[in-house]
């Protein structure tokens, strides 16, 4: 069946309630496949657990354990069963690894990855597409919709938005299912590209956001997802 995204993002505030309530179950099932020899996470109090990612991502963000476990549980309703140890250890094995988080609904598309290349200075983002439909009509029928990614950069004063690029996309006509990968590629803007290549690394972070580009870099895309990653700028 056809699903209107158009509608969806209408009333996707009342959609998102609805999902939450249909599958936390299932959400609380699937947790348990969460890597829990790194994470040790504990489940016996989660409404709806955060996934692998974003767990992740908040322990690096929460350098400690009562910081982290306060904002799981305002967040989810259940915190980790952690000590400074695990966080400190943690944080050495993963704070230079490319991050993706589920800022909005992945169920449509979803950023897989995203790097920089210095020497071209653009970047290149993979994106899959994991529906048939909700994309605005098929090649000879509708118009279709745009997938935009969004480039910041940390110039050393916070996330600053680099530039924005899109690639257009279709419903699926011949009967094939998902996924689809396509890739996005993202032009440095000047500022970035004034910097001296000296092998400086710097932080980078990619929205993705499905119809609506981003307009800031702590967006929330209705439909999408960001990536937050290192750069190195190499002659």
């Amino acid at each position: 069946m056809k699903i209107n995204r158009l509608l969806k993002h209408t009333f996707s505030f009342a959609i998102s309630t609805l999902a939450v309530t249909t599958i936390s179950t299932a959400l609380s099932t699937h947790a348990m496949a969460l890597s829990t020899v790194e994470m040790e996470y504990a489940q016996d109090n989660c409404t709806t657990p955060p996934e692998h990612d974003e767990l992740a991502k908040l322990a690096l963000e929460y350098k400690s354990p009562d910081q982290l476990n306060e904002a799981l549980t305002q967040k989810f309703g259940c915190p980790l069963v952690v000590d400074n140890d695990f966080i400190d250890s943690f944080i050495s094995k993963n704070i230079n690894k490319q991050i993706i988080t589920n800022t909005g609904n992945t169920r449509f598309e979803g950023l897989e990855s995203c790097a920089y290349h210095p020497q071209r200075e653009e970047f290149a983002c993979s994106l899959s597409i994991r529906q048939r439909f909700g994309f605005a009509g098929t090649p000879a029928i509708g118009s279709g919709s745009n997938e935009w990614v969004t480039v910041c950069v940390d110039f050393g004063n916070g996330m600053e938005r680099v530039d924005t690029a899109s690639v257009h996309v279709h419903d699926e006509q011949f009967g094939k299912q998902p996924f689809w990968y396509y890739g996005v590629m993202v032009q440095a803007n000047e500022k970035l590209q004034a910097l001296v290549q000296n092998g400086q690394t710097l932080k980078a972070r990619t929205i993705l956001s499905w119809a609506v580009p981003a307009t800031h870099c702590n967006y929330r895309p209705v439909w999408g997802n960001q990536a937050d990653f290192q750069i190195k700028l190499d002659p």
